[in-house]
């Protein structure tokens, strides 16, 4: 197992570093708007072609949403 040499912490290196971490955090907001954009864009394919309608999606969603808790956050709820 190699060990890689960190450089020293210096100011710049530090500043570098939180630069880095933003481009990143840039780089994922931009593909999370991506995703949702194509999701909303299916969805409204879907409503449009009359394969579901909003209250049958919104309906799944909720009940998707209670199946997905844990088991804490649904003795939380109680």
């Amino acid at each position: 197992m190699s060990h890689e040499k960190r450089p020293p912490f210096t100011p710049e290196n530090q500043r570098w570093a939180e630069w880095s971490i933003g481009a990143e955090l840039a780089d994922v907001k931009q593909m999370i708007y991506h995703d949702s954009l194509l999701i909303t864009a299916l969805i409204e394919e879907l409503i449009d072609k009359r394969v579901i309608t909003r209250e049958e999606l919104v309906e799944r969603a909720c009940r998707l949403d209670r199946e997905l808790l844990s088991p804490r956050q649904q003795n939380e709820g109680r």
